[in-house]
């Protein structure tokens, strides 16, 4: 059994607020996070003829979420934004990403357009990754 217990707290303006329990969150992430995404830096690297090009770092960090397709479309009607994004990740909100930085998951490598934190989530928007 899961029981929700939270705290509750006055916010400067005298709303009040809830504080969603470490242990729902990790319910959540035991149940919708099954995606196992690597944290990689871009870097230069140089090529045999000297010239500079960006190349994927080593794996920083792991975390698990749970990966979407989605069209710009979609992007545009969740956010009320033009962000180019080619998926949808939802994830602990503790994730270890932030815009432009690179996600490897199933074999693909995607590039971090947008990073939105919430009280029991993140969510993340990205791109297909094109090396140049």
């Amino acid at each position: 059994r899961f029981f929700l217990v939270s705290r509750q707290s006055l916010t400067d303006t005298g709303r009040q607020t809830v504080e969603i329990p470490a242990s729902f969150k990790n319910k959540i992430a035991g149940v919708f996070y099954k995606t196992r995404i690597e944290v990689r830096p871009i870097t230069e690297v140089a090529d045999s003829e000297g010239g500079v090009k960006k190349a994927p770092g080593a794996t920083s960090s792991i975390f698990y979420g749970n990966a979407q397709p989605v069209s710009a479309q979609l992007a545009q009607s969740l956010l009320g934004q033009n962000i180019e994004a080619e998926i949808k990740i939802t994830a602990p909100e503790t994730a270890p990403v932030a815009t432009g930085t690179l996600l490897a998951l199933k074999d693909e490598m995607y590039e971090v357009t947008d990073y939105k934190r919430y009280d029991s989530h993140a969510e993340i928007l990205a791109r297909r990754w094109k090396a140049a």
